[in-house]
């Protein structure tokens, strides 16, 4: 009986008793195009509202305006038509990446304002009849956040107040927007927040604020190098976080400092420890 001779091995035949080799798969690139920053914006508001309305008391969930001026609504209702808690932050969630996209809670979170909102602050109406119960949009982002300090809202020596200086708008003088981040707002007395909205300081680490005043670009972007502590002079970040500044030699005293005038800006600081 003829019997077949065993096939001679060539080079990078596999040894009989190994595994077979799977070929690698082909890598396809993904042809889905990166979000949007509407869009990265639209998701970090609306993860920030879900948090809020999650851990909110039973106080402030109910019929919309409560009895009077009261901080409440209900939580959803099918219909759509009266003004629910999840149908305020869809809303805001749309108007605030519309605006200026925000891409972190330290950016300013922009809506535009309305020619009837004379104060200079959005206004939003809390019923579901007149127009009795009006609340600032700021005041309700911040007891939303914030709902262990509701019982200070009716108070008439406390305020929130706007720690980055961009909550009223003007559209005398070209501001259309106003800040709504909860992040930028604390509860504090009118004094302080006259203080706040006078702060010439260019820097968090020159500013005598508690909670600090918070630095953005005109269009909201949170400045890190001017938000710094302690200061972080000159920028190294591409933010370009300080504006123009031209540095003069101040011969007024024997001490040698040298002043930093902000001229775009319009006021000055001194870089001498006194000051800071």
């Amino acid at each position: 009986m003829l019997t077949q001779s065993p096939r001679k091995r060539k080079a990078g035949d596999e040894p009989a008793d190994s595994p077979p080799t799977r070929r690698p798969r082909l890598q396809i690139p993904s042809s889905t195009p990166p979000p949007s920053p509407a869009i990265i914006s639209a998701r970090l508001i609306q993860t920030c509202f879900d948090s809020w309305l999650a851990a909110l008391p039973a106080a402030m969930i109910g019929t919309l305006g409560g009895t009077s001026s009261v901080l409440q609504m209900p939580m959803q209702r099918a219909d759509g038509r009266m003004l629910t808690w999840r149908k305020f932050a869809a809303e805001l969630v749309n108007k605030i990446s519309a605006t200026n996209t925000p891409a972190t809670t330290n950016d300013c979170w922009f809506v535009l304002g309305g020619e009837k909102d004379t104060a200079g602050y959005p206004i939003k109406k809390l019923s579901p009849r007149g127009s009795a119960n009006k609340w600032p949009l700021h005041r309700i982002m911040f007891f939303l956040s914030e709902p262990g300090l509701l019982n200070y809202a009716s108070s008439p020596e406390h305020t929130v107040a706007h720690r980055c200086g961009r909550g009223r708008y003007n559209f005398a003088i070209g501001i259309e927007v106003s800040c709504v981040n909860p992040h930028h707002l604390t509860l504090t007395s009118l004094q302080v927040n006259l203080n706040h909205n006078l702060c010439r300081r260019s820097c968090a680490a020159w500013c005598p604020h508690d909670p600090r005043c918070v630095y953005t670009n005109e269009n909201g972007q949170y400045l890190p190098c001017r938000n710094a502590i302690p200061l972080q002079y000159p920028c190294k970040c591409p933010k370009s976080c300080f504006p123009k500044r031209e540095i003069i030699k101040d011969e007024t005293t024997t001490k040698q400092h040298v002043r930093i005038q902000e001229v775009e800006d319009g006021y000055s600081l001194l870089g001498d420890s006194k000051y800071c």
